[in-house]
């Protein structure tokens, strides 16, 4: 079986029907479909690796949602299995590593079609344009449909513009995670637009629904901070686009509006050290609390006053929603798909990325005023609950399985 050639897919043919606004938000136009009935699906999930990131949980999010409603999917890294690969194993999914080493390795393309021959999908879906570079070609060799989600913005460089247009023709869907992301991705010219599908990210909430109050007092206990602290809390992976550097900056102008305030940062990463030494440099090593890498994040963010997001670039971040979901007010950096995201002092506040005073002063705004941080973290939830529960995802994730399937012929 092969995958019918999507009309008009090279990215020449992008010019006139890949503006913006054409992006579709229901169904790729791939051709005349022949009925599916529903069955279970087999699908593998393939990524760079299983560390910790929004990315990784949303896929175990769909690992386990595929479980619950009678499917299976397993999960093909292309370079590492990573922190969470125990946590994929526990959900089922079977965990194959193609251990690529940094660069361009072409032969990877032949360790990717064995590794599916193997797994025997019925579908692929790819994460990030990298990792659909090679796992896209592999699958189209067996005849396995390919369905990819975008999770960031990658094409401001040449080069990577010119991959995502070579890997973009293996994708029957080219799915992305917000607006921003799919424009970005027309804009470029990598996908037409009428391939272009619009799903946004989904949390399991109900985790992150149940306040254990004994469990916030240990916390506070283990981090030694005083009864009257107030917490600035931030969830996600030690990165330089996560501009956790400037989110200490901010911290430290906020100490001369709300001096009891503390900072707790959750998450492991590259950048640690750089802030482990901006801290020390500020004298700021006992307001400041690098927590590290949680198994379980939900318990820290009810730690939190109020939830805070300095990333340089975001497309439609987990943390946000699983904040939202624990009923904390954000304060997040108006860039990418946060303002599309984030309904200004309804659900959260903005500022403008480089504006560390305005950073500073959101945050009082919010901690100077409990009930207001309230209303925000309740629309917040309420949002949730309505429009990225995880269940809404996969369903939505799974249409579009059956669709593509659906559109395959037999020789």
């Amino acid at each position: 079986m092969k995958p019918v050639p999507l009309p008009e897919s090279s990215p020449s043919s992008a010019s006139n029907s890949s503006h913006p606004d054409n992006v579709a938000s229901n169904s790729a136009e791939i051709g005349v479909p022949r009925p599916l009935g529903p069955r279970p699906l087999r699908v593998t999930h393939a990524v760079l690796s299983l560390d910790a990131g929004g990315l990784e949980r949303m896929v175990l999010d769909l690992i386990d949602q595929a479980r619950v409603q009678g499917h299976r999917a397993d999960a093909l890294c292309l370079e590492r299995p990573g922190l969470l690969a125990d946590q994929a194993r526990k959900r089922g999914a079977r965990v194959i590593s193609l251990d690529k080493r940094l660069g361009v390795r072409p032969w990877m393309i032949r360790q990717a079609r064995r590794a599916l021959k193997d797994l025997k999908p019925d579908l692929v879906h790819t994460h990030q344009i990298g990792v659909l570079a090679y796992v896209g070609p592999a699958a189209w060799s067996l005849g396995i449909p390919v369905l990819h989600t975008e999770h960031g913005k990658h094409y401001h460089r040449r080069g990577t513009r010119w991959l995502g247009r070579v890997a973009a023709r293996f994708a029957g869907i080219f799915c992305a995670v917000s607006q921003d992301i799919a424009e970005a991705a027309v804009a470029h010219r990598v996908v037409p637009a009428r391939n272009v599908q619009v799903v946004p990210n989904g949390i399991p909430r109900q985790v992150y629904e149940t306040v254990d109050p004994g469990e916030v007092a240990t916390l506070r206990r283990d981090l030694d901070l005083p009864p009257e602290a107030r917490i600035v809390g931030t969830v996600g992976r030690l990165d330089p686009v996560k501009r956790q550097d400037r989110l200490i900056l901010g911290f430290e102008r906020l100490l001369d509006r709300v001096p009891s305030a503390r900072l707790v940062i959750v998450g492991e990463g590259p950048s640690r050290p750089d802030l482990e030494h901006l801290i020390a440099a500020r004298g700021l090593g006992s307001l400041v609390h690098l927590a590290g890498y949680q198994n379980h994040p939900e318990r820290w963010y009810n730690l939190f006053d109020v939830f805070v997001l300095t990333s340089a670039s975001e497309g439609h971040p987990l943390s946000v929603l699983e904040a939202w979901a624990s009923g904390k007010a954000v304060v997040a950096s108006r860039v990418g798909g946060l303002p599309e995201l984030i309904e200004e002092g309804r659900t959260g506040l903005l500022y403008d990325a480089d504006d560390l005073d305005g950073l500073a002063r959101c945050l009082a705004e919010l901690l100077d005023d409990p009930e207001t941080a309230d209303a925000l973290g309740a629309a917040g939830r309420a949002r949730v609950a309505r429009e990225f529960d995880a269940a809404g995802m996969f369903t939505r994730y799974i249409r579009l399985y059956q669709k593509l399937i659906s559109h395959l012929v037999c020789p």
